[in-house]
C-alpha cells in the first residue's frame, strides 16, 4: 500500500472515473443536464445501447425505442423511456432540439448530481 500522496490521489481519481459515465455525452447547465441522444425508432425493443460517437468526436446515448416516428410518438415514448429508466418525472424531461430527427437534444431538469449517477447507472 502506498503512502505517496499523489499516488492516492490517483487511485481515487481512477476508481471514480470507474463508476461516471463519459462526460461528453451530456452537459451541465443551470437547471440540470442537457443530454445529447441518437434515437432508432422501429427498434426490436426498447433499450439503450450505450454509446455512439460521430466522426466530428461528439458523443449520444444511443437509445432503441419500439415506437415509430410518425406524429411525435417516438419523441414521447423517449421521454417516457427516459422517464421510467432514470427515475425522474415526465414533466423534468424537454426535447429541446431535434424533433424530426435521428440526433436530440433534451434538458433534464433536476439536481445535477444525481442526475449524473442515474446516468452512470443506465450506462453501466
Amino acid at each position: 500500500m502506498s503512502h505517496n500522496p499523489r499516488a492516492v490521489q490517483a487511485a481515487n481519481a481512477a476508481k471514480n472515473a470507474a463508476h461516471e459515465p463519459p462526460a461528453h455525452f451530456f452537459r451541465e447547465d443551470k437547471a440540470g443536464l442537457v443530454l445529447f441522444v441518437r434515437l432508432t425508432p422501429k427498434a426490436g425493443k426498447n433499450a439503450v445501447a450505450g454509446l455512439f460517437a460521430q466522426a466530428d468526436g461528439r458523443h449520444y446515448l444511443n437509445i432503441q425505442l419500439r415506437a415509430v416516428p410518425a406524429k411525435g410518438e417516438a419523441n414521447q415514448a423517449l421521454i417516457r423511456f427516459l422517464s421510467k429508466s432514470l427515475n425522474i418525472a415526465a414533466q423534468d424531461i424537454q426535447l429541446t432540439r431535434g424533433h424530426t430527427a435521428r440526433f436530440k437534444q433534451l434538458m433534464l431538469r433536476g439536481d445535477i448530481i444525481k442526475l449524473r449517477e442515474k446516468l452512470a447507472a443506465l450506462t453501466a
